[in-house]
């Protein structure tokens, strides 16, 4: 008999193995929406947030909506994640 492992993620009661599955179709939205805002191959992509190249901020903005901003070299981008599988990015000035 398999263990299974429950706990509320979002409001709703999932497994752990749906939770991977829906982290990892989050982190794949992610790595291709860094990719096409920064012109990078998912792979370069990847590996740049890996070794620090990309840096990732998690923000809010003045009504509460959650974001991204992600930096590689003097590029800056907002990511927001749109449901129900789509992630909206946008270019911002350099710091």
């Amino acid at each position: 008999m398999q263990n299974m492992n429950y706990q509320l993620y979002g409001g709703n009661l999932m497994n752990s193995k749906d939770e991977s599955r829906e982290m990892y179709s989050e982190l794949a939205l992610l790595v291709n929406g860094i990719s096409q805002v920064f012109s990078l191959t998912e792979e370069i992509t990847s590996n740049e947030i890996e070794n620090g190249g990309i840096l990732l901020t998690f923000e809010k903005n003045e009504v509460g909506k959650k974001f991204i901003i992600a930096q590689y070299g003097e590029q800056r981008a907002q990511l927001f994640f749109e449901p129900p599988n789509k992630i909206r990015t946008q270019l911002i000035e350099p710091i």
